[in-house]
């Protein structure tokens, strides 16, 4: 999967540290773009097929490139600063399915 980033509101720093709870700006929603969204997945997949029913076991890697996505921002009162939060890196998946 690669595609362009989601956009978003930016936040607003001044409020956000007067209140202490994250402030979007709503002067010019979504004017905030996200960077470009990339994963790659990699699937092995064993499928028995009967009769009356079929198995499949397959084990799935989630973003093998290990691209760390931009996720959300917030601001941390601690740090007095914006933080960014990124997605997981390489995710691993075994699954059993059985289908009448």
């Amino acid at each position: 999967i690669y595609q362009g980033g989601f956009r978003r509101n930016a936040l607003n720093v001044d409020l956000t540290n007067e209140t202490g709870f994250n402030i979007f700006r709503q002067e010019n929603p979504f004017n905030t773009k996200n960077p470009d969204y990339l994963r790659v997945d990699v699937r092995f997949a064993w499928r028995i097929q009967k009769e009356d029913y079929t198995r499949t076991l397959s084990f799935d890697l989630q973003n093998t490139s290990n691209y760390e996505n931009f996720a959300s921002e917030s601001y941390d009162s601690v740090k007095g600063s914006v933080q960014n939060s990124y997605q997981l890196g390489i995710i691993p998946m075994l699954t059993y399915r059985v289908e009448f």
